[in-house]
């Protein structure tokens, strides 16, 4: 079943696009809230994902040329940013940027099948003495030209520099700053340095 833009209300949800942009016809949406805005940039593409905006005033940016094919895209909150740079392609990602916390993609990255980035673990740990929670929900940060493989996950706080890659089924749980790298393992660490990319086979 199709989807029909022009009939989501404005006051939850304004979509600005140009008339390069596209949202593929059988995205599936859950809006609830109100001056939520999602951008989209030149020949910015949105495939056939699950978008939930609940909340208020959040901003979704996809510039120009993103191609974010299949997953879900869950923004659960108030004033929160999620943003995916220029030129960078997604196969299947389930994003959760909740809990008064950002996401942001860098420029040229290229994400590859079923990838998990979230900014909670939405359960509470707590303190067994004080009852405080411990587990307090982060922004994530992704640089520039990132390659990341395959069911990689992507935990709150994390910030990962440019260029770099991060090897499949990896778990980072903890920031890298340094950029021409490969990231890799459970918990993912630097296992090679010196070290860039291409989407061509050279």
């Amino acid at each position: 079943m199709s989807t029909d833009l022009s009939a989501i209300d404005p006051n939850v949800l304004t979509i600005e696009q140009t008339a390069t942009s596209k949202i593929h016809e059988k995205i599936m949406l859950n809006l609830e809230g109100s001056g939520n805005v999602l951008i989209m940039g030149n020949k910015a593409r949105l495939g056939a994902i699950r978008l939930d905006v609940m909340g208020k005033n959040n901003t979704i940016i996809i510039e120009d040329s993103v191609s974010y094919k299949r997953g879900h895209l869950r923004v659960v909150g108030d004033n929160q940013t999620f943003r995916i740079g220029k030129g960078t392609t997604i196969e299947k990602c389930y994003f959760l940027c909740t809990e008064d916390c950002n996401i942001t993609v860098g420029e040229n990255c290229m994400f590859s099948y079923e990838i998990v980035i979230r900014t909670t673990d939405a359960h509470s740990v707590l303190d067994l003495e004080t009852r405080e929670r411990i587990n307090k929900a982060e922004s994530i940060s992704i640089g520039n030209h990132v390659w990341l493989g395959a069911e990689v996950m992507i935990t709150k706080g994390v910030s990962l520099p440019d260029d770099c890659i991060v090897g499949a089924r990896s778990i980072c749980n903890r920031s890298v700053d340094e950029p021409h790298t490969v990231i890799a393992g459970i918990p993912a660490k630097v296992v090679k340095r010196g070290v860039t990319w291409d989407r061509e086979r050279i």
